[in-house]
């Protein structure tokens, strides 16, 4: 068997834009498999015998890298930074023949085709990771209309500004990590590993109490001018103080914080309404950012609570209007908002609202405080019975609560439960000239006082549970007495439907009736 005659192509490269297994590399094939005269020996057909390796050393060796660390032997790549007016761009470069980085041909797109080009592995992988995250949200390149032109490969440049995706931060940690270096485009000196930052809103006051609000941006603790920031969402901050460098925010910034930063806006508040900025803006500004005050000559007020408030309005009629809210402290100054109000003033920690909420041990639902599926409501309004049962069970329950504080507004009255001083009685008189028929003669009395019976007639009547008197005195009227009362009424009443007989007939005549 002729050996040199067994090709075995694997991959040809060219410069031609073809770059890959083009006509050029058939025609070189060509020739040199016409102009081949060295033969190849056969092999010998002695061959020494080598040992089989012993099975746990193969196990282990088979853990053991079979090429260098991370793949990163070859040409190594770089991604240059260019600071413009345009914004922070980012380009793919090597190294140069006569020193330094260029791009010469590279692009983002077509980082996959440089496999074969001799570049580590490693880093052609954390590259093409760190362009997907880059596509993934930056603008024009997603969705539909992505297929654009430059979108197949001929992106030499990104902005790193747009780079939305907070994993920017991580994938500049491989990038780092496998030896892909961020060098500036000026003078191609390294840039620093990316720094922490922090952005407040500094308050400061002079000696008449006039307030001072602006941006402050720390890197790595010193304050530091910004330059851009990274993303819509500002995950991360350009700056140039003694260099370009990266810093990756702490939290997101606001487009408006941003300009204000930017721009350096200064805010003046004058020293009158100084305490408004305290009581109403601190609580929300805090929400944004950190407020700071670098001199100290600034001290925000305290915030407390929340605290649950129930008040209780009484009006006329046995009539009652509860309210709940919730209750906080910000300096000196009280806010409330309704337990069911949308939204936040800066002030509330919705948290501990609803662990409040959950450990309220009342029946609150039976008189329409909360919900079924245990969400407080804020206002219910309450009559008859009903008040009278709140102010007598819920009021006393709630008040030896430390959850919940219950202000009483209104006159109500003194409910009292009046049922051992209930006397009834009881007189039935022949009707002239009806020898079946009778009128009940009852007198009823409460606390030595005389009531109307229609009143304890109707409780009867209706099934209600308690007689309530325009007094606040009630009394059950399951009480023995009252319970006869109602069978003598029920009797008195069926002998009235047979007496009457059908309207019109003769035995009907006018007169009282129960029904």
């Amino acid at each position: 068997m002729d050996y040199a005659d067994s090709w075995n192509l694997e991959i040809g490269l060219c410069t031609c834009p073809m770059q890959v297994d083009c006509k050029h590399v058939a025609a070189i094939l060509i020739a040199a498999s016409g102009t081949t005269k060295t033969r190849s020996q056969p092999p010998s057909a002695v061959q020494p015998v080598v040992p089989a390796p012993a099975a746990w050393r193969k196990s282990l060796d088979s853990l053991f890298p079979t090429r260098s660390p991370g793949g990163t032997a070859g040409t190594p790549l770089a991604i240059e930074l260019n600071l413009s007016a345009s914004g922070l761009d980012a380009r793919v470069v090597r190294p140069g023949k006569r020193g330094g980085w260029v791009a010469a041909d590279l692009s983002w797109g077509r980082l996959s085709a440089l496999r074969h080009y001799g570049y580590p592995d490693a880093h052609l992988h954390a590259l093409q990771e760190f362009y997907a995250a880059y596509r993934a949200g930056a603008p024009n390149l997603t969705g539909y209309y992505s297929y654009s032109y430059t979108s197949y490969g001929d992106a030499k440049t990104i902005s790193l500004l747009k780079f939305e995706s907070a994993r920017l931060w991580p994938l500049l940690d491989e990038l780092r990590r496998v030896g892909v270096r961020l060098v500036q485009a000026q003078d191609h000196h390294d840039v620093p590993p990316y720094a922490a930052a922090r952005l407040s809103l500094d308050v400061t006051a002079d000696p008449s109490g006039n307030l001072t609000v602006m941006p402050l941006l720390e890197v790595d603790g010193a304050p530091a001018p910004a330059v851009a920031f990274i993303g819509s969402s500002g995950h991360g901050v350009v700056c140039t103080d003694g260099g370009l460098r990266l810093a990756r925010m702490d939290q997101p910034v606001s487009a408006t914080l941003q300009r204000m930063t930017l721009g350096g806006q200064i805010l003046t508040i004058p020293a009158a309404e100084a305490p408004q900025f305290a009581a109403e803006y601190y609580p929300k500004l805090r929400r944004i950012t950190p407020v700071t005050s670098s001199d100290t000559s600034f001290t925000p007020p305290t915030i407390t609570g929340p605290t649950l408030m129930l008040r209780a309005d009484y009006r006329d009629g046995h009539e009652v209007e509860l309210t709940l809210q919730w209750a906080y402290r910000v300096g000196d100054n009280e806010f409330r908002v309704g337990v069911d109000a949308c939204g936040d003033p800066g002030y509330r920690d919705l948290d501990i609202e609803n662990e409040l909420a959950r450990r309220i041990d009342a029946p609150l639902e039976r008189f329409g405080l909360r919900a079924p599926d245990g969400r407080l409501i804020a206002r219910a309004r309450l009559c008859g019975l009903e008040t009278m049962r709140f102010t007598t069970e819920l009021q006393p329950l709630l008040t030896g609560l430390s959850e919940i504080v219950v202000e009483v507004t209104g006159d109500p009255v003194d409910y009292r439960e009046a049922g051992e001083s209930l006397v009834i009685g009881v007189a039935m008189d022949a009707v002239p000239g009806q020898a079946d028929w009778f009128d009940l003669d009852i007198t009823i009395s409460v606390e030595g006082n005389q009531i109307p019976f229609v009143s304890v007639f109707t409780a009867l009547a209706s099934g209600q549970s308690h007689v309530l008197l325009a007094d606040g005195a009630y009394f059950a009227v399951n009480k023995p007495e009252l319970v006869k009362l109602r069978r003598l009424i029920e009797e008195a009443r069926a002998l009235t439907d047979a007496d009457e007989g059908p309207p019109g007939s003769a035995g009907s005549r006018p007169g009282y009736s129960t029904s």
